[in-house]
């Protein structure tokens, strides 16, 4: 945004566009900041070795600061299709194995746990 000072060496009738207020600047600075955030996010997800808990948290976070978001990264979004393989999964990540409802437990029944050594 640093457009104004370089304006000087120009006529107001060479050009005809309209330059944001100062307080339109601020907002503009603003949407950038929670892109830049979103944007990191985006990152994170694309990693190889990013868990599903590690994902839910995020969009947790995401959730929490744009209240929006909950219809598309919720828990009950539309796209969760199966929510109780899903936090069962998360809870065996977190290593939560006790707190695994019946459901949670059919859902990953065919899942195999292996202890590491």
């Amino acid at each position: 945004m640093e457009l104004r000072p370089h304006l000087s060496e120009f006529d107001e009738c060479d050009f005809d566009i309209k330059l944001p207020t100062p307080h339109e600047e601020k907002h503009i600075d603003s949407l950038c900041n929670k892109f830049a955030e979103l944007n990191n996010v985006t990152k994170a997800l694309q990693r190889s070795n990013i868990t599903m808990s590690e994902v839910r948290s995020l969009f947790d976070q995401v959730i929490e600061e744009f209240p929006i978001t909950e219809f598309r990264l919720g828990p009950k979004a539309k796209t969760v299709h199966q929510p109780e393989f899903e936090w069962a999964i998360i809870k065996i990540q977190d290593e939560r194995t006790t707190e695994l409802s019946q459901d949670e437990m059919k859902a990953v029944h065919n899942l195999k746990i292996i202890k590491s050594r």
